[in-house]
């Protein structure tokens, strides 16, 4: 069983803070394919101090891919900023203008206008979540995560059908493929023992088994028995690794379950055989069949593509 890099899943929870206020958080996690895992954040300013820890879940769970991941709450101005007046700061103003006016005999009075524009009168802060407010998306977001794999599994299912489509192609053509080469070699023995008889007919000696040495040398390029075998042996690996089962998605975390990178490679050894089974025969039939087998090779590379 294989799983896709591509799924989608969507979460909203209650959300309450320390003030008493309360949002609905909704979580997005989107996952595409990509050669690694990376990931596109986009939280509110105030969450934005979880994103480390919401990596770290999902690539636990993920491991490979790009993964978008998106964060709104319902009440934006819930996790607004807290203003407070610093009031040793403006006691300390009052006594410095008090001051100035009793060393300079300013009557003027003091309106809350000037005080206003005094700097450093007001404290700004930023609203934290506390811990349990914390866990608590910590944990959604892995949900979510747990429900991307579900969708990546449903995904891996539609890669694998099709995959399976390829492979019976591969497998039909090496089947004539040998049996072609069966008979080429076969025919390519019996002219090569008409050669021998006449060559055993002439009278030089040396040129005779010069010829005997070349037509054996031809026979033996010609053999493609060992690249049928490897190419077998490497698709039988193919095979394994697609209908090994994941474990659960609720197991997942800590598993290795990136066989896209093996498929990959196999894939490359399963062309390389197939490219030198092309080279040695020149034969219509087994030409033709190494084409069919070159574009299912690349069907099933494109679809390994988006396997994690």
């Amino acid at each position: 069983m294989i799983l896709s890099m591509t799924g989608f899943a969507v979460k909203t929870i209650p959300l309450l803070l320390k003030d008493g206020s309360s949002s609905q958080l909704t979580i997005t996690v989107k996952t595409l394919n990509s050669r690694f895992f990376e990931t596109t954040c986009k939280f509110p300013y105030l969450l934005s101090n979880l994103e480390n820890q919401i990596i770290k879940v999902l690539k636990a769970r993920l491991y490979r891919g790009h993964v978008y991941c998106t964060m709104h709450l319902s009440n934006a101005s819930a996790l607004g900023a807290q203003v407070t007046p610093c009031l040793k700061t403006i006691e300390c103003y009052l006594k410095a203008i008090e001051q100035i006016k009793h060393q300079f005999g300013i009557a003027q009075p003091v309106l809350l206008d000037h005080i206003l524009r005094l700097p450093n009168i007001f404290d700004v802060s930023d609203q934290q979540l506390d811990q349990a407010a914390t866990d608590l998306i910590l944990q959604a977001i892995d949900d979510v995560a747990v429900h991307v794999l579900h969708e990546r599994m449903r995904e891996g299912k539609e890669l694998l059908k099709d995959i399976e489509r390829h492979i019976a192609v591969l497998e039909q053509e090496m089947a004539s493929i040998e049996k072609a080469a069966q008979h080429l070699i076969e025919a390519q023995k019996e002219k090569i023992r008409q050669t021998m008889q006449e060559i055993a007919a002439g009278d030089e000696q040396l040129m005779a088994e010069t010829r005997k040495s070349a037509l054996f040398s031809i026979l033996d390029k010609m053999d493609i028995n060992e690249e049928i075998v490897r190419f077998k042996s490497h698709l039988r690996n193919m095979i394994t690794h697609l209908m090994t089962p994941p474990p659960p998605p609720d197991q997942l975390m800590g598993a290795r379950l990136e066989k896209g990178k093996q498929l990959d490679f196999i894939l490359q050894e399963l062309a390389r055989e197939i490219n030198t089974i092309a080279a040695k025969c020149s034969d219509a039939g087994i030409g033709a069949s190494a084409i069919n087998v070159k574009v299912a090779v690349e069907k099933i590379r494109e679809q390994v593509q988006n396997v994690v």
